[in-house]
């Protein structure tokens, strides 16, 4: 692959994960959603996770050899 297309096919991945992030971020927009804490007392919410998970899969269809580091899980 050269560069311009893998740009291109990052670009891609890259605006898939926006959309979806968008989409579950709106879902919960100003509605109730659970808050915990985790483990260094720092503050995580339902949404949160959502998203991670989300983007994470996206990223792993995407790139299946890639690594991911996620913050929530």
């Amino acid at each position: 692959m050269k560069n311009g297309e893998l740009a291109n096919a990052m670009q891609e991945t890259l605006i898939a994960c926006l959309d979806e992030a968008d989409k579950i971020l709106g879902k919960y927009f100003r509605d109730e959603f659970s808050v915990n804490i985790k483990k260094d007392r720092s503050y995580v919410t339902e949404v949160d996770i959502k998203v991670e998970q989300t983007l994470k899969r996206i990223i792993r269809e995407a790139y299946p050899k890639h690594g991911i580091i996620g913050e929530e899980e």
